[in-house]
Order: C-alpha cells, then sequence, then structure tokens
C-alpha cells in the first residue's frame, strides 16, 4: 500500500492505514480504492462501506416502511488524496459504491445507502452532486434505491 496517501484529515488517513486492513481480514467490509493507471502503488482515494441497519427514526420524514430498522449499505469513509481533490476521484468512487448498492438491493434488500459526511465533505455531497441532508441535520444523508436508480440513469 502506499505511504503517500494523505487526505490533509488524519482521521481519514488513520482509518486508511489502521483500520482498513483488520476490516478487510475480518470481512466487515469492502474498500474501493482508486490507483493511479502507470503507478498502481499510488493511491488517489478509497471508499470503505459495510452493511448496517438503521433504526427506523434515523430518516425523519424519509420513512420508508413500518419496520424497526432499514437495512443500509453505510459509507463509512471516503477520502482522496489532497494532491487529486477536484478530478472526479472522489464522485468516481461515490458513484461506484451507489452502483455496488444498487446491484445488492434486490439480492440482499437493501432500502438505501446512509452516510454521515464531514464538515469538510458538505459542499462536495450538497453542492457538487446535488444531495440534500436529512433534516435537521446538515451533515447527515440517505438515498433511497430508487434515487439511486435515479441517479445512476442520469
Amino acid at each position: 500500500m502506499s505511504l503517500g496517501f494523505s487526505s490533509g484529515e488524519q482521521e481519514l488517513d488513520r482509518f486508511l492505514y489502521k483500520s482498513v486492513p483488520q476490516y478487510h481480514e475480518n470481512n466487515a467490509g469492502i474498500t474501493y480504492v482508486a490507483v493511479h493507471v502507470d503507478k498502481p502503488e499510488l493511491i488517489l482515494g478509497y471508499h470503505y462501506f459495510c452493511a448496517a441497519a438503521l433504526p427506523h427514526d434515523t430518516l425523519g420524514a424519509q420513512k420508508l416502511t413500518h419496520t424497526h430498522h432499514y437495512p443500509v449499505l453505510k459509507f463509512h469513509t471516503l477520502a482522496v488524496d489532497s494532491r487529486q481533490k477536484k478530478k472526479g476521484i472522489g464522485a468516481l468512487l461515490f458513484f461506484e459504491g451507489l452502483d455496488a448498492a444498487h446491484r445488492a438491493a434486490p439480492i440482499i434488500g437493501l432500502h438505501g445507502v446512509y452516510f454521515e459526511a464531514l464538515d469538510s465533505a458538505r459542499t462536495f455531497y450538497s453542492e457538487y452532486l446535488g444531495l440534500k441532508p436529512i433534516a435537521p441535520s446538515k451533515t447527515k444523508f440517505f438515498l433511497s434505491i430508487d434515487d439511486i436508480a435515479r441517479l445512476l440513469a442520469a
């Protein structure tokens, strides 16, 4: 793994180097890694996600059914190397995750994707990708499988 990756957020860098290998070893989630085509040891960004169950009250007005929990794919961590930002790598990783959720939904019964953005990433999600947070939060997002299908078709 490249030791040159730095997102500018120590928490995200530490997660890549310390937590991702452990989660991978324990089959506790999936990590997509974007690498340079000519230098595969150069990590451009990564996206870690895992299965989760959201309590029904998490979604506020977006409640889907009367169940107590919603099975979702939780987008836990998405980071891009600070030298590679604004090149579409984050969007590529995000949409690859959406595609994975969309393909898995009919097989395992996912209701959608849930994630909490760092304050520093809110602009990426709300302005660049046009997503709206779950009210009243400004950092928590949920996309239903139908929302995901529309985004992938666009």
